[in-house]
């Protein structure tokens, strides 16, 4: 059951058990964000979208809702990036079934402008994390470079701007 609250600048929403969850809910976030990064069918920026208006709306502390998307998309990516350095090259070359002139090619491009793209890559939908960092791990990019741009550069400016973005 939902309890309407009309004011003149707009119409919000409050489940009437919301109240309990300020904490679960941050929790959930993370497991999902790690889940839907890592290359499952769960839609990132929606669930950023909603946690970011229920932020405004004041039914969710942001400092815990930031922690907790920021900690399901570091951990999503790494664990991409723990695959596609333990599978390889040669297994990863295996399964994509391209020319050894192309793969040579994307392998140079990626080492060019991989790092970039780890940062950037958050804003493209679909396999974006999955891609990238299977890449970044087979490729091979040290992990502490890995972590600078797809850590401490894409994933907080990622969840930061889907969760303080206010529409007027």
């Amino acid at each position: 059951m939902q309890r309407r609250v009309h004011s003149r600048a707009s119409v919000s929403w409050k489940p009437a058990s919301f109240s309990g969850c300020r904490t679960t809910v941050p929790a959930r976030c993370s497991s999902a964000q790690m889940l839907g990064i890592f290359g499952l069918p769960i839609p990132d920026e929606f669930l950023l979208t909603v946690a970011g208006a229920l932020i405004r709306e004041g039914h969710l502390p942001i400092g815990w809702t930031l922690l907790a998307a920021i900690a399901g998309a570091f951990s999503g990516i790494t664990l991409s990036y723990v695959v596609g350095r333990t599978i390889g090259t040669a297994t990863l070359h295996q399964v994509v079934h391209v020319s050894d002139a192309s793969f040579g090619l994307a392998q140079r491009w990626f080492h060019r402008y991989g790092r970039w793209l780890l940062m950037f890559g958050y804003y493209i939908s679909g396999r974006r994390g999955t891609a990238l960092a299977l890449a970044a791990g087979s490729a091979p990019l040290q992990y502490r470079e890995f972590a600078l741009f797809a850590h401490a550069l894409g994933a907080v400016i990622w969840c930061l701007s889907f969760l303080t973005f206010r529409s007027t």
